[in-house]
This record gives structure tokens, C-alpha cells and sequence, in this order.
């Protein structure tokens, strides 16, 4: 039901919060605002449209009752006593079952226009309050559970969405044992992403999960966990037998993120002024389903993921910085959800995306993209080509000589014959096949032809030296020629962005440095990207997310090993070359 004053709201605000906390143990006070919102934020547009009409209309006009109620049709289903309080219909028959002419002709009513603008008022403050609430319920800390002593041991958290159970039995456990390091939990739900195909619920299941095996690991056998365990997978399964996650033709699904991209950099451009949303986040969530098939997995796909990121980062950084022609662009509100939306991707959904980190910070369009994957295929094409092509005359070459070495008789010297002639024709078939396609065609058919003159050769050499090849690829003599050369494969050790970060961090207490920023007192991300460039040897972009998202929480042993692992102090010295001052810094601040 929606409250018409604030007061209403507030004095049923208590109970209807406390109804939805008891309907689903998942629901949050959080959850409950975002819903709110929605709701009031619906019941205001129905109050201002009809403030919006009643302009179009002369002071005459509304004097005479000339006002349609189709104006108010969206306030009379969502709020009836609002609807009573500033509508009067007018020339109403006494029976609804008789159909009058009149009734339908001049179906009117009258406004209490003083009743309105209360009304619109009232909704607003009632926003304002739900605004308030919201912010104090990701901001500050809920006692939802206590421990055997009485202590707070649950934070409703906004950083580490852990499942309260979860919580509550590693408190109980890490006062009397060991410390367990779990791995850390999913951001919690955006309000304003879309999310056809609940993805945010999965990902949270699946965290759960995550964290209830790394309890199992360290501790077997637990019986409450396991249960929890088999919980959040039956959930699992449940959501995607509600909510299944469609098979999506992969091709046409790229052309369409691709066109998006297009339009949304077009818009920043200026180039096009009109801009609708595309629901990246969901169009994200069937791609990064259709790459984990099998038949999809390819250097191609892991180039292509790798590419839509450091667009998404480009997207990001203009958005932030409004480093893009169209000034107009920010009035627009679907740019700025699918901007936002973007950010979510870039942020929240960051482990999806085969990052490879190259170093290369050259900004990037869809344009580029499109361009760079279109001539690294027709390269791959042509090289696939050319070495199918070395292979076909290389076998024919051994089998020319295989005859004439070992049956040099009529019967195979004929047969040998027969093969060069067959190989002759063939040419000469490709040949006039592709003087008969237009060129514009030509690279569909080689494409379309590779595989399958890949597949005839293979069947066709698999008859002949196939001991020979498989003598050549087995594994057991391989590894028997390492032995006896006593040839050794150097490991490469590659330091994630996050320990750099730490170590960073580390080094601004120890030195007394100052991390850029400006005059918000926000971080200067180019400033940090460039610093993360010099430590980590690729684009800086992942040690200036660490950097944000570590500043803050590792100010004790405990919540670093949560972020890290038990021996994070032994690999910080180790990557500062044994600094004194380092070491001296951990063993007086973690202990």
C-alpha cells in the first residue's frame, strides 16, 4: 500500500520492513529501500503527470471541467485514497450497469489542484527519507547475530557479502582455533543494473560456496558447513531451472555488443545525437556463458574478451573524466545507465574477463577492435592456408618416395600417376572455382573450405606413417629425451597486481609518501596507473583498482590475511628486496 504523507509511511515503516526480512532469509533492510524507491518514485511520476497535463490546458478549460480522467489513470491504480483526495469524476450515472452516452461522452473530472501540490510534496520528503535509510543501511553496521559471549558477530557489510551463518561459525571458531582464509565475496547487488537473468544471484551462490569449501578444506567433515554448502548449490540449480540462460547464436550476440559500443561511442562523439539503452550487463552475461562452451574456446574469443575490457576501461575513463565532444551527453539518462552499467563490468564483474595485461595503454574504439580481429582472422586464415597446403605437398613428396623406393612396379608406379593427376586437377578446379566467385566472396569460401579439406587430408594420412607420426608425438619419449640432455624448463614468477599494490601501500606509510589525488581528495587514476606501469610492467590499470580497493582495509593483521593469504608478510619483504625499514614497519604494525 502506498502512504500518502510521510507520516503514514513512517508509522508503518517498522512493520512492513520487519514482513520482508521475514519472507526470505536472504532479504536485506538494503533490498527492502531499493524496492521502496521504486515504488514511490512510480507514485510520484503518476502525481506529476498529471501536473504536466493540467499546463496544456487553459485556466477557462479547467474552470469548465474540459480535464479528461485518462490523466489520472496511473494515480488511481497505484494509490486510491490519493486519487479521492484530488480527483472528483464528474457526470457519473447512479447505475454502472447502464451504458449512458453521456457518461461516455463526457467522461471528466475535476482537479483539487492545492491537493496536488501536497501531494507531490509529501512524495518527495518520503523519497528523501527512503534516500536517508538506504545510505544508512550500506554505510553503517547491523547487529544481526552475536556469539556465545555476546559480541557483535555478524556486520551487515556492503564490502563482503558472506552468508550470516557463514559469518557467525568462523567467529566462533577463529576465537578458540586457527584463522581460516577464505576467499573474499562478491561486491553486493546494484540497484541499477539490469538483470534479465539474474546473474548477481548466481555469482553469489557460487561465492558461497567458494568460501564454504575453503572451511571444508581446513576443517573436514563439518557437518553445519557441508549442509550450508548443499543449500547454495541446490540453489544453484534451482535459479538456472527458473531463470535458464538461453543458447544465443555467439556470432550474432558479438555483432550486437559490437553495434552497441559503435552507437555509444558515436553519441560521445556528437556524431549522433539520439542514444537507448542496450543492457550491456546482460548481453555480457550470455557471452561470457556462450565463451565457457567448449567448442568456443580459442585464442580468437580470449583476444576478443581481452579487447571488450580495455574498451569498457576507455568507456569508463571518458565517462569519468567527460573526456568526449557530445556536452549534451549527461542529460541523456539512458547513456548514463549504460555508462554506469559498463562501470559495474569493469568493476564488479572483473575476474569474467581474460584480462591480459600487456602494457599497451593506446586508447582503443570498437572501430579498432572490429578492424584488428577481422586482419588477425584473415592472417590466421591464410596462414592455415599456406601451412595445409606445405603439409598436402610435403606428404605427397614422401609418398612419391615411399613408392618409388619400395614398390617400384607397374601397379604403384601407375598408382603414383594417378595421384599426381588428381593433384593437378584439383588446382586446376580451385583455380576456375575462384575466377567464378566474385571477390568480394572469396574469403567466406576459403573459410568455408579449410575445415573441410582439412578433415579429407587428415582421414586420407591417418592410412599412411601413422606409427611413424605417432612414434614422433609420444609423450614417453619426449620426456625420455629431457631426461637424457638434461635440458630444464625455467619457471617464469609473475607478481599479481595486488601485492604490488599492497606493498605500495605499505611503502606511503613507511616513507610518508602522498597517494595522488585531487581536490576531492579522490585518487588521480592516471597518476596511479602510470606508478602501477614502472611496478607491475603492464598497463597499471589493475594496481590502480587494487590500490582503491585495498586503501582502507588492511589496517590489521587479520583482515590482510582475509585478502591475501598467511605468508603475505614473507612475500611483501621479499618483493622489496629485504627493506629494513619494511620489515621493521610489519613487525611492529602486524603482529
Amino acid at each position: 500500500m502506498i502512504s500518502s504523507t510521510l507520516k503514514q509511511y513512517t508509522d508503518s515503516y517498522n512493520v512492513n520492513l520487519s514482513n520482508y526480512l521475514n519472507e526470505y532469509e536472504d532479504n536485506t533492510k538494503a533490498f527492502f529501500l531499493q524496492s521502496e524507491k521504486v515504488k514511490y518514485q512510480a507514485y510520484q511520476n503518476s502525481l506529476t503527470k498529471i501536473s504536466n497535463q493540467l499546463q496544456l490546458f487553459t485556466r477557462e478549460e479547467l474552470n469548465n471541467n474540459l480535464v479528461h480522467k485518462s490523466i489520472a489513470a496511473d494515480l488511481k491504480k497505484m494509490n486510491i485514497d490519493a486519487y479521492n483526495s484530488i480527483i472528483t469524476e464528474l457526470n457519473q450515472t447512479p447505475d454502472e450497469n447502464i451504458l449512458s452516452l453521456s457518461k461516455l461522452k463526457n467522461d471528466k473530472i475535476s482537479i483539487d489542484e492545492k491537493s496536488l501540490e501536497n501531494h507531490i510534496k509529501s512524495s518527495i520528503v518520503i523519497l528523501k527519507y527512503i534516500s536517508q535509510e538506504y545510505e544508512e543501511a550500506i554505510q553503517t553496521t547491523t547487529i544481526i547475530a552475536k556469539d556465545k559471549s555476546g559480541e557483535v558477530a555478524l556486520l551487515d557489510s556492503t564490502e563482503y557479502q558472506i552468508d550470516q551463518r557463514l559469518e557467525l561459525w568462523l567467529k566462533n571458531y577463529e576465537s578458540e582455533n586457527e584463522y581460516i582464509h577464505i576467499p573474499k565475496a562478491i561486491e553486493e547487488k546494484r540497484s541499477w543494473v539490469t538483470d534479465k537473468y539474474k546473474n548477481y544471484e548466481e555469482r553469489y551462490y557460487k561465492s558461497q560456496i567458494d568460501i564454504c569449501n575453503a572451511i571444508l578444506n581446513a576443517v573436514p567433515n563439518q557437518i553445519e558447513i557441508t549442509t550450508i554448502k548443499t543449500e547454495f548449490k541446490n540453489k544453484l540449480i534451482d535459479l538456472r531451472k527458473r531463470i535458464p540462460l538461453p543458447d544465443t547464436d555467439i556470432e550474432r550476440l558479438i555483432s550486437e555488443i559490437n553495434n552497441a559500443f559503435y552507437r555509444l561511442e558515436k553519441f560521445m562523439k556528437g556524431s549522433s545525437l539520439e542514444y537507448t539503452s542496450f543492457y550491456f550487463n546482460d548481453a555480457f552475461t550470455l557471452l561470457f556463458n556462450e565463451l565457457h562452451k567448449f567448442e568456443n574456446l580459442n585464442n580468437n574469443n580470449d583476444a576478443l574478451i581481452n579487447s571488450y575490457y580495455k574498451i569498457i576501461n576507455q568507456v569508463c575513463y571518458d565517462y569519468d573524466k567527460s573526456d568526449f565532444l557530445n556536452t549534451d551527453a549527461y542529460e541523456n539518462d539512458d547513456f548514463n545507465r549504460d555508462c554506469n552499467e559498463i562501470e559495474y563490468l569493469a568493476c564488479d564483474r572483473y575476474e569474467e574477463f581474460n584480462i591480459d595485461e600487456d602494457g599497451n595503454s593506446t586508447k582503443i574504439s570498437i572501430t579498432d577492435l572490429v578492424h584488428n580481429i577481422k586482419n588477425t582472422n584473415l592472417k590466421k586464415d591464410y596462414e592455415d592456408f599456406q601451412a595445409l597446403k606445405n603439409e598436402i605437398d610435403d606428404f605427397i613428396s614422401r609418398l612419391e618416395l615411399d613408392i618409388t623406393q619400395n614398390y617400384n612396379d607397374e601397379k604403384y608406379l601407375n598408382f603414383l600417376a594417378f595421384i599426381n593427376l588428381v593433384k593437378d586437377d584439383a588446382s586446376n578446379d580451385m583455380k576456375n572455382t575462384l575466377q567464378s566467385i566474385p571477390e568480394a566472396d572469396k574469403i567466406k569460401f576459403f573459410q568455408m573450405m579449410l575445415p573441410k579439406i582439412k578433415e579429407q587430408f587428415s582421414s586420407i594420412k591417418e592410412k599412411h606413417y601413422d606409427n611413424e607420426i605417432s612414434n614422433f608425438l609420444n609423450k614417453d619419449v619426449i620426456q625420455s629425451i629431457v631426461k637424457t640432455e638434461n635440458i630444464s624448463i625455467p619457471k617464469t614468477r609473475k607478481i599479481a597486481d595486488k601485492w604490488h599494490a599492497l606493498l605500495y601501500l605499505i611503502e606511503v606509510e613507511v616513507y610518508k609518501k602522498e597517494i595522488p589525488t585531487n581536490f576531492d581528495g579522490d585518487f588521480i587514476k592516471s597518476k596511479l596507473e602510470e606508478i602501477g606501469k614502472q611496478r607491475c610492467k603492464n598497463s597499471g590499470q589493475g594496481f590502480y583498482r587494487q590500490v582503491r580497493d585495498l586503501k582502507g582495509n588492511i589496517n590489521s593483521n587479520i583482515s590482510v590475511k582475509r585478502l591475501f593469504n598467511d605468508n603475505w608478510q614473507d612475500v611483501i619483504i621479499d618483493l622489496s628486496n629485504n627493506d629494513e625499514n619494511i620489515v621493521k614497519y610489519l613487525e611492529t604494525n602486524y603482529k
